[in-house]
């Protein structure tokens, strides 16, 4: 065993630490501290002391655990990740023979590539307990070669330093002599004895022998808190060097990974090498060739602008986040008391080193605590929930959280189930080349190079591919370097021929969450394929949807039907089943290895079949037909498989051709009449009937004809994850079997689909007792970075909870807001709980209070408002499917109102909507033309002038003006200006446009719930219109909307545009083809300048007509008027509270108004916040309060004789004993003119008040 350790991190030495800690938990943070001092790689530890349910953290480390059921003695192993490690599994009767006798032991065996495996054991033996021989025996006899065996052993021998023997070290000793082990000690005591004893050597060290010189063995002179001297062991002589992690390359083709310092680029240089080095590369008219050169010019040019990083792959943990100098200047201290006490032997410098090692002990907790107080203190809302969650996991130690697997055996199972061993068909070894076709097709033109930008930077990480080019890279290439790859593109089209790299993937097996045998596969691919393939998909996309080749009941991987659509569709059916007195039944189908299972020549063949061109067909056969395969595992283990089934986890294609494959299945399926919904692979199955026999006959049936239907096209049902739910308002029915190919699918009374938790009765109870408890352990997080006077900021916290907490409770809300107001209490109950948290409220504070003041709704009136949105959405499509599923449900509900779903209660408040609002049977997206999706105006969104906004509003408006008309007849000569403006009022909104060279003018007004936004893009579109009846010529709209111009040069695929967007590009498009050349260009609005004012003001005049005329708006204009009814809803449930209920807090806060919590923006810590809180809504800790708390004896104010009532309004303005401080403070109060009145001085948001109040309070001794 040859040891090549050349890693910075070992300095070429494999280090381990040996330390009977006595209590883990207790000398952790010691134990990180020599990790990290030490650079060890193997911690091997005994006396843990740790219950089995105990968890326990140490970063970059593996802990491999032996514990007692009682919490006494235990053994653990910790292993860095860096190191392959797996537990060596022990006989059973072996272990519980040495149980018998208390004695613990662990093994870790740490593999290599090219070297037999290292064990590591780690073991204890009590002084009290009486060990047999054969029993030690049996004990030394699991050593094997490559072993070091290192414990407590609570034995003496003169071989390992002890004066005398005992007859368990006379034992070990012949024991070891027999199986020839090498001992490690020098004797060096490594047991601290007690006052008038003598130290030990009690932590024994043996290993095999073909080690022994390769070992190095020392004691670190001090126990560091433990009565026991930690040991350290080093390995020399570059003798275990291959228990490293390698980089093998299976294949020659994956080329390695250059892990590039991006924050340190010279993007100037790396742009200015790929110019000079394609204008100076000849034309190389082989296509592969050239896509190789084109991947070097850009290697090439990384390498020379982009510094590599500094990694270091056996990253050693660190000492802990809170450790700071007081904690090593204690450690040294603790040190140099136990070097005096090693001196003297005096029980007085025995008892100082005892203290000192209590004073540290202590002082590393508060340190810790502290530390953490700082951290949570600190946070704001500036700092992201990422920065929150990596630094909460340092202070619990939980670097890396991932169950990794112990050994490969799961490996070649892994790589048979994704690419299964068998022999290609004829057509799958040699797919058919389909005959190309001249007929323009939107899948086989020519790529633009708006559709190539727009691939490039869509992608949002900076991961390399298997080609090692970044998304980073790509998004720095010169214009020149954009070109060359557009022409490398579009001759992969017209050719069909492609690089072979593309043909290949690396398979990365990503551990499943809480397992260590269940694995995601991800296929990483060439980067550049990925770019070639994004644009495919877009183009994909588009001509599905704006076709209509998928069908309804196909959800997921499509904009506008995900999951809350589908779920809403089904349980939609359910009601109206409910409603018609009917048996729902509903199977749920799973799929075996969908996405591994497509046949790849099914599904071009029926693309083919959608009128496709051949040309598409042929590239997907070439990227997914035959794909080589190149798997790995952290053991070492590697094998190549090539697969022609499947479709690649990691492809962007993969979801939309996996959309198209199970568009076969649901097409075939409704044909037979069944009635199914599909969202992935998750697919359920339904019948309804008032007879259940009959519906369940229906579904058997539609079982039937669904295997067959799979079967056509390799896919399989896993029947023994499928499940049958029966939905009935009924108490008693006798359901009847329903079959699977002769498989019994079981009944459930509950069923978790899409996130949603189903009983028979729509009751709701099990999925809102899931969300209890999901919000009940996110409170707890809440506590933890919070305390009522200190921790983290209300406006993180409130950030936290609105991201976190709420938005899980948000999910499908109004899905189950027709449960019962017990289960919505409970909900209710816990945002309170919530709240009180965030906000520091006493106990008594009343939930509507916290809920006003924080502005986070009561959940049954946040219910709605979602409702609402989602019904608002639904109609900005013609066919209405869930708003006519629900409206109806509302027309024919047989039950009591109360159980009336909440969308259909939504949709009966917005039936005579959708007139108003802009719909389309397709998504605006789908229904444009897709070159005008492509085509980008040109807008100039840079001020025109060097002057800033606020500058050029300060100068005369002839001045600004001669300025604007510089700039226009430098840059713009020859163009007809055209000023657009949009204005909104309480009667409505106005739109104008005006042309000074012509001299005309024109406009008109929208609804009054019309945003800005939306007039401004009815300006542009009116403008557009009345340029299309103009000759041809150059046309610049100048408009002062920087939000409207904006979203015309935004990428339409990924943005949430208006509608009225892709009217316009569509329409400037079209003059564009006419040769109408038009430009838009930014102004600041109200800077004077004449056009932009007379547009302005013919806009305004517009918007104060009365009548205006009836025309549709995007469906986001009506949010804000949904949002004042919901207000109007809880300032309605606010004001019937009974009159004493917050009486104090309704006089400060008597209408629910502001969106911001009072301290938005005010630069005050929690202390001073969390008491001005309780101020506020009248419940705090003064003694009028603390009495009906029962935390006082008396009302009274205790500063002067007269009996007076002690609370807020008596210490600010009644109080005697506080006359002279309180005149100060009042007098200060009217200074700013805020009213010496207690809703005004509550209601104030001056920082300086506000402390003032609460110091004036305190230093007059209260606690608030």
């Amino acid at each position: 065993m040859s040891l090549n350790m050349n890693n910075n991190f070992f300095s070429n030495n494999l280090i381990i630490l040996q330390w009977n800690v006595r209590s883990l938990s207790a000398r952790l943070p010691s134990l990180m501290h020599l990790l990290h001092a030490h650079r060890c790689s193997i911690a091997i530890l005994s006396e843990t002391w740790l219950n089995p349910s105990r968890s326990i953290n140490i970063p970059f480390f593996r802990i491999y655990r032996s514990d007692r059921p009682d919490g006494f003695g235990g053994v653990a192993v910790a292993i860095h990740h860096s190191l392959k490690s797996r537990p060596i599994l022990i006989d059973n009767n072996i272990r519980n023979n040495l149980n018998n006798y208390k004695l613990d032991i662990i093994g870790v065996e740490i593999v290599s590539e090219s070297s037999p495996p290292l064990e590591i054991w780690s073991c204890y033996i009590p002084s009290s307990s009486n060990v047999p021989a054969i029993v030690l025996q049996s004990l030394f006899s699991l050593i094997s070669c490559n072993s070091i065996l290192c414990g407590d052993f609570n034995s003496f021998h003169p071989a390992w330093g002890s004066d005398s023997s005992s007859p368990r070290g006379n034992i070990i000793y012949n024991t070891i002599d027999s199986l020839g082990l090498c001992i490690l000690n020098d004797g060096s005591p490594t047991h601290i004895g007690r006052l008038n004893s003598t130290d030990s050597a009690i932590d024994l060290s043996f290993c095999s022998p073909n080690l022994y010189w390769n070992l190095s063995w020392h004691t670190l002179g001090e126990p560091h808190g433990s009565d026991h001297i930690p040991i350290i062991i080093s390995a020399t002589n570059r003798s275990l060097s291959n228990f490293t992690r390698s980089h093998h390359q299976p294949n020659n083709i994956l080329i390695r990974h250059t892990p590039y310092n991006f924050n340190k680029a010279n993007w100037t240089s790396f742009r200015l090498n790929i110019h000079d080095a394609i204008s100076s590369a000849a034309e190389d008219s082989a296509l592969i060739k050239s896509y190789s050169n084109f991947t070097e010019i850009i290697l090439n040019a990384a390498n020379l602008a982009i510094p590599v990083k500094k990694t270091n792959p056996k990253s050693h943990t660190s000492s802990p986040l809170w450790w700071n100098p007081s904690c090593s200047e204690a450690v040294k201290t603790r040190s140099l008391h136990f070097k005096i006490f090693r001196r003297s032997g005096s029980l007085s410098d025995l008892l100082k080193y005892r203290n000192v090692c209590a004073h540290t002990t202590r002082l590393l907790k508060n340190e810790k605590r502290n530390s953490w107080k700082k951290f949570c203190s600190n946070l704001n809302p500036s700092c992201s929930i990422q920065y929150l969650w990596a630094t909460a996991r340092r202070f619990k130690n939980c670097v890396i959280p991932t169950i990794r697997p112990d050994n490969d055996d799961w490996f070649d199972a892994f790589c048979a189930k994704i690419a299964p061993s068998y022999a290609p068909s004829e057509l799958e070894a040699s797919p058919p080349y389909y005959p190309l076709t001249s007929h323009p097709h939107v899948l086989s033109n020519k790529f633009t190079i708006s559709e190539l930008k727009f691939a490039i930077f869509s992608r949002k990480s900076i991961a390399p591919g298997l080609d090692n080019i970044s998304p980073a890279l790509l998004k720095q290439l010169p214009d020149i370097a954009l070109a060359s790859l557009l022409d490398i593109f579009n001759n992969l089209l017209v050719t069909q021929l492609f690089p072979t790299s593309w043909s290949f993937y690396r398979v990365i097996p990503i551990p499943k969450s809480n397992s260590n045998t269940s694995f995601r596969p991800i296929a990483l691919s060439s980067s550049l394929c990925k770019v070639f393939e994004h644009m495919l998909k877009t183009r994909l996309d588009w001509w599905l949807e704006s076709n209509s080749i998928l069908p309804p009941n196909l959800f997921a991987f499509r904009k506008g039907m995900g999951t809350i659509e589908c779920l809403s569709t089904f349980i939609g059916n359910i009601y109206h089943s409910f409603n018609n007195k009917e048996y729902f039944v509903a199977t749920f189908i799973d799929i075996r290895g969908a996405f591994d299972s497509v046949n790849i020549h099914i599904l071009v063949d029926y693309i083919i079949s959608l009128n496709a061109p051949p040309e598409f067909g042929n590239i997907l056969l070439y990227l997914f037909n035959k794909r080589n395969l190149v798997f790995s595992s952290s053991f070492g283990s590697s094998s190549s498989r090539s697969t022609f089934t499947g479709l690649p986890q990691g492809s962007c294609l993969s979801p939309l051709l996996f959309n198209i494959y199970m568009s076969l299945v649901a097409k075939n399926f409704s044909r037979s009449g069944h009635n199914c919904l599909i969202y992935a692979d998750d697919m359920v199955i339904f019948s309804s009937n008032k007879s259940l026999p009959l519906a369940i006959e229906r579904l058997n049936a539609a079982l039937q004809d669904l295997i067959t239907i799979l079967s056509n096209v390799s896919l399989e049902i896993a029947p023994e994850k499928c499940k049958s739910v029966i939905f009935t308002r009924r108490k008693y029915f006798d359901p009847h079997n329903i079959y699977l190919d002769n498989y019994l699918i079981p009944f459930a009374t509950t069923v978790t689909y899409l996130g949603i938790t189903l009983d028979t009765k729509l009751r709701w109870i099990p999925h809102i007792s899931s969300l209890s408890l999901f919000t009940s352990r996110w409170s707890n997080f809440l506590r933890t970075v919070s305390n009522t006077w200190w921790g983290s900021h209300p406006s993180s916290l409130l950030s936290i909870y609105r991201s976190i907490i709420r938005s899980k409770l948000d999910y499908g809300c109004f899905l189950f807001g027709s449960a019962a107001y017990s289960n919505w209490k409970k909900i209710n109950m816990l945002q309170s709980s919530c709240l009180r948290t965030i906000m520091g409220y006493v106990r008594s504070t009343p939930g509507p209070a916290m809920e006003v003041e924080t502005f986070c709704p009561p959940f049954n009136i946040r219910c709605r408002w979602l409702a609402g949105k989602f019904i608002l959405k639904s109609l900005a499509h013609s066919n209405h499917i869930i708003f006519d599923t629900f409206y109806s449900l509302y027309i024919t509900w047989r039950y009591t109102p109360k159980s009336m779903p909440v969308l259909s209660i939504a949709a009966n408040s917005l039936s005579n909507f959708h007139q108003f609002v802009l719909n389309s049977y397709k998504l605006p997206l789908y229904e444009q033309p897709f070159d005008s999706l492509l085509y980008t105006p040109l807008v100039q969104i840079d001020n025109f002038s060097n002057f800033s906004h606020v500058e050029l509003k300060s100068m005369s408006s002839s001045f600004v003006n001669k300025l604007f008309s510089n700039f226009l007849n430098l840059n713009y000569p020859n163009f007809t200006i055209i000023y657009t403006d949009g204005s909104v009022s309480p009667l409505s909104a106005g739109y104008a446009f005006y042309i000074p060279e012509l001299h005309i003018s024109f406009s008109n007004n929208l609804p009054p719930s019309s945003s800005s936004f939306t007039a401004e893009c009815y300006a542009i579109f009116e403008a557009l219109l009345f340029i299309s009846d103009l000759a041809p010529n150059r046309y610049l709209i100048a408009s002062d909307s920087m939000s409207c111009l904006q979203s015309l040069t935004s990428n339409p695929f990924n943005s949430k545009l208006s509608p009225l967007v892709f009217l316009i590009k569509s329409y400037i498009y079209t003059l564009e083809q006419s040769n109408h050349h038009i430009q838009f260009l930014w102004i600041p609005s109200h800077i004077g300048i004449h056009g932009n004012e007379t547009a302005d003001g013919l806009a305004k005049a517009a918007s104060y007509t009365i009548l205006p005329p009836l025309a549709q708006l995007p469906w986001t204009d009506f949010s804000p008027l949904l949002r004042r009814h919901i207000i109007s809803l809880w300032s309605n449930h606010w004001n019937n509270l009974p009159a004493h209920f917050a009486s104090r807090y309704k006089s400060i806060v008597p209408s629910i108004i502001n969106k911001k919590t009072w301290f938005y923006n005010l630069d005050l810590p929690r202390s001073i916040i969390v008491r001005f809180n309780r101020l506020r809504v009248g419940h705090s800790l003064l003694p009028d309060h603390a009495y009906k708390l029962g935390l006082n004896d008396s009302p009274l104010c205790t500063l002067h004789i007269t009996e007076s009532i002690c609370d807020i309004s008596h210490l600010l303005f009644d109080c005697p004993s506080l006359y002279s401080k309180r005149t100060s403070l009042i007098n200060y109060i009217k200074f700013l003119n805020i009213p010496p009145t207690l809703p005004s001085i509550l209601n104030t948001q001056v920082e300086t008040v506000i402390k003032k109040i609460i110091h004036f309070l305190l230093e007059a001794g209260f606690v608030i």
